[in-house]
């Protein structure tokens, strides 16, 4: 019978394990999910400027291609979550979710040899930011005329600006 009660009293653990455990585990999550969350805010916005980027050289390749003018509507003014369309691009409609688009342009036009136009005579800059407008700043500078397309980083003081030149080769 003896035997019996000692294998009783040893089953399962006490409420100071317990609580200790907890205290650990919240300890760890409060450290963590910040990390977490900024992790993956970094990931939309370098997936959106990624698809952006490869959205740009599709429609470039298409005008070659086809050997005709090819345009890509920019929105006027900053815009969150903006969908962006060509003629000539095989997969119509790009949404970028998740993200803040400013540029100084309204739009690009890729000519039968993959040269650019725009609607100015100067370096056409795109920058894409979280919607909370808070973390770093992805940019994209099309050079006029020869189809340059430079990308990087925007400089993170500059939260409403378009400047060519505060975008920094991420390289």
């Amino acid at each position: 019978m003896l035997s019996l009660a000692k294998e009783h009293k040893n089953r399962g653990f006490t409420m100071i394990e317990m609580m200790t455990a907890l205290i650990i585990f919240g300890i760890l999550a409060a450290i963590g999910i910040p990390s977490f969350i900024s992790m993956n805010n970094r990931a939309k916005l370098k997936n959106n400027f990624v698809d952006f980027s490869s959205y740009l050289l599709e429609v470039q390749r298409a005008a070659i291609r086809k050997s005709k003018s090819c345009p890509i509507n920019l929105p006027t003014s900053e815009m969150s979550s903006p969908t962006l369309a060509s003629p000539c691009s095989i997969s119509n409609n790009l949404t970028l979710n998740y993200i803040k688009m400013r540029n100084n342009i309204t739009s690009i036009s890729f000519n039968y040899r993959g040269d650019t136009s725009t609607s100015t005579s100067t370096k056409g800059t795109i920058v894409f930011s979280l919607l909370d407008g808070t973390g770093e700043q992805k940019c994209l500078v099309i050079s006029p005329g020869i189809g340059l397309i430079g990308t990087g980083n925007y400089d993170a003081s500059d939260r409403t600006g378009t400047d060519p030149n505060k975008c920094y080769s991420s390289q």
